[in-house]
C-alpha cells in the first residue's frame, strides 16, 4: 500500500512540474514577444529588461540569450553581449548566431584572434550557414577596418 501511495504521489508531482515548466515557458514566450517589439522599435534598454524578464522564467533557451545579447551589443556593452553570448552557447554549442555575435563583440573588443577563433568555430558547426557566415564575416571585416580607422584618428590627434 505505501508502494502504491509513492507512486502515485511521484505522478502527482510530475504533473504540477511539467505544468509548471508549462506556465513559466508561456510567460517566458510573452516577456520575449514584448522585448523582441521593443527591440525592433530601437529601445534597446526596454529590450534587456524585457529578456531578463523571459530569463528569469527560462534559462534554457539560447534564443533569449542571444536576443539580450543582441540589445546589449546595440548598446555598446560588448562584455555584458559576450556573457550572454556564452550562456547561449552552453545551452546550444552550434547556434550560429551567438558564434557570429560573439565574434563581432570580440572585434569590438580588439581581440581579433579571438573573433576570428569563433568564425571558425561557426564553419565548422554549422557547414551549411556557410553562405550566411561569409556575409557576417565581411561586416567583421569593415568594422575592424573602421575601428583601425578610428583608432589612427584618435592617435594622431595627439
Amino acid at each position: 500500500m505505501q508502494a502504491e501511495m509513492f507512486k502515485k504521489s511521484v505522478e502527482v508531482d510530475a504533473r504540477k512540474r511539467a505544468e509548471d515548466r508549462k506556465v513559466r515557458n508561456e510567460r517566458a514566450e510573452t516577456l520575449k514577444r514584448i522585448a523582441n517589439g521593443a527591440f525592433k522599435e530601437g529601445d534597446y534598454e526596454k529590450a534587456v529588461t524585457y529578456f531578463s524578464k523571459a530569463l528569469e522564467q527560462r534559462k534554457d533557451s539560447s534564443v533569449i540569450w542571444n536576443n539580450r545579447a543582441l540589445s546589449y551589443m546595440r548598446l555598446g556593452l560588448f562584455e555584458k553581449a559576450l556573457h550572454d553570448c556564452e550562456w547561449a552557447l552552453k545551452v546550444n554549442d552550434s547556434n550560429v548566431k551567438a558564434l557570429l555575435n560573439s565574434a563581432k563583440c570580440h572585434t569590438h573588443l580588439g581581440n581579433t584572434e579571438k573573433s576570428r577563433e569563433y568564425i571558425r568555430t561557426a564553419k565548422e558547426r554549422n557547414p551549411h550557414f556557410n553562405k550566411f557566415i561569409e556575409g557576417i564575416v565581411e561586416c567583421i571585416n569593415v568594422t575592424l577596418t573602421l575601428l583601425r580607422h578610428k583608432n589612427r584618428c584618435i592617435y594622431n590627434l595627439f
